[in-house]
């Protein structure tokens, strides 16, 4: 089995928020509703496989999120 997902959000410019805000809410709540809209894919799809369904396990995808920047700042000495 293949899945690829692509999510494409608008942030409203008419409401100013503070550039780490739109930080967060693209990287860590974004990827957070994209990766639970493909497990529920996942789940639906293969909901009457006679091995019985598959679900994707949990990440905390914010301790992923702060472990990629850490490692990003490391490499480029930010």
């Amino acid at each position: 089995m293949f899945i690829e997902g692509v999510s494409i959000f608008e942030i409203n410019e008419a409401k100013i928020i503070a550039q780490k805000q739109k930080e967060d809410l693209i990287h860590i709540s974004g990827l957070s509703i994209a990766i639970n809209n493909i497990r529920s894919y996942i789940n639906n799809l293969t909901m009457y496989n006679p091995l019985g369904k598959y679900s994707l396990q949990v990440i905390d995808l914010a301790a992923l999120y702060k472990e990629k920047n850490k490692k990003l700042r490391k490499i480029t000495g930010k």
